[in-house]
């Protein structure tokens, strides 16, 4: 389920495109622009409160991925990888 932090001033607009693409998911407001650090440890904890030991994938909001197939393979790679308690080094290259 994925989890979306935005500034207030976004969550209107956010819950719309949700709704545009029949996606549920979970908004958490920032009541103040902070950057990404924040912003992934906040989701991450909230993450954690619903779903303990759940693992979570951040991506960034300005990036297009091209490869659609090519990115579903390194994420399932990146999960399996976790799950079996590997190290950030063990983990694809998503940028090759």
């Amino acid at each position: 389920r994925p989890v979306i932090v935005t500034h207030e001033d976004f969550r209107f607009l956010v819950a719309g495109q949700m709704h545009q693409v029949k996606m549920e998911g979970d908004i958490l407001l920032e009541p103040m622009r902070r950057d990404s650090g924040p912003a992934i440890a906040a989701a991450a904890a909230f993450v954690q409160q619903q779903k303990p030991g759940a693992r979570v994938l951040v991506l960034a909001s300005d990036h297009l991925i091209g490869d659609v197939a090519g990115f579903h393979r390194a994420v399932h790679l990146a999960a399996q990888a976790a799950s079996e308690g590997r190290h950030a080094q063990d983990m694809p290259d998503f940028w090759q």
